[in-house]
């Protein structure tokens, strides 16, 4: 299984962050029920891969609270822009961005549970999987091993092809 290749990742978002979140729209009910479906309790770490614009940062927000932390992984110098302009004006205070690939990122080994939202690339890399699937801790357990990965490519299969990204 192998991974997007990333010159052709960085141009597609280069070129598609500006209004990426109004064209990814009809996604919305995706991504809440792939947030809900990770059950998330205040107080836990979020690994949001592939976060992009940070779209998925509020409904993580309201789970985890601001003693929880969210961590935005993107290769996407453009999308994380529009990330950390979001997360600035919510003036969130727990969340951190990585702008590297999601095979090569160097991703705090604490989380409780990961975010593959729309990840669809992403989840085609068995490094980028076994790299965000390292950072459980022992607090995850068995649930985030077991759902994370498997609930998110079932939900993806649900997604129209159409709407990209």
């Amino acid at each position: 299984m192998t991974g997007p290749d990333a010159s052709l990742a960085l141009e597609k978002y280069r070129r598609g962050a500006r209004g990426y979140d109004r064209r990814t729209r009809r996604a919305d009910r995706f991504r809440r029920l792939a947030v809900e479906r990770l059950a998330l309790r205040p107080g836990e770490t979020v690994i949001d891969v592939a976060c992009g614009t940070g779209v998925n940062f509020s409904l993580i927000q309201d789970r985890v609270g601001p003693q929880g932390s969210i961590v935005g992984v993107d290769l996407s110098p453009e999308m994380l822009a529009a990330g950390r302009k979001r997360v600035d004006a919510q003036g969130w205070r727990n969340v951190t961005l990585l702008q590297a690939s999601i095979e090569d990122a160097n991703i705090p080994r604490h989380a409780e549970a990961a975010l593959f939202s729309l990840t669809h690339d992403v989840l085609q890399s068995e490094a980028a999987v076994a790299n965000v699937m390292g950072t459980f801790g022992p607090a995850a357990g068995a649930r985030a091993r077991r759902d994370t990965v498997d609930q998110h490519r079932a939900l993806w299969d649900r997604v129209p092809r159409r709407l990209g990204g």
